[in-house]
């Protein structure tokens, strides 16, 4: 089960890191349109500011609830597997996690 948790909150993360890389983008063109001289409430509009905000803003919390019910998942596994979890989620190569290369 926790595998699947796991999953998930990977996928959570990644939506985030995506929304939070839009959010940016949409901040640079806001201040180039400001700069140009367009209208603060015309350029929040045609950069899309609000919908990257608000997309970014559920994104983080999908990625928490997500990791809260990894989390939960995790509370009754041993030690073995908060360690294979921890190595997935930090992205240890392979052979790090590898008994048998130890």
């Amino acid at each position: 089960m926790w595998k699947q948790r796991l999953v998930e909150y990977r996928a959570a993360k990644a939506r985030h890191d995506e929304a939070t890389r839009l959010l940016h983008r949409a901040s640079r063109t806001f201040n180039k349109l400001s700069e140009r001289g367009v209208e603060d409430e015309r350029a929040y509009t045609l950069a899309g500011l609000r919908l990257a905000d608000e997309r970014s803003a559920r994104a983080c919390q999908e990625e928490m609830r997500a990791f809260e019910r990894l989390r939960s998942a995790l509370r009754c596994e041993g030690t073995a597997t908060h360690l294979l979890a921890c190595g997935a989620l930090l992205d240890v190569p392979r052979a790090a996690n590898d008994i048998k290369a130890i």
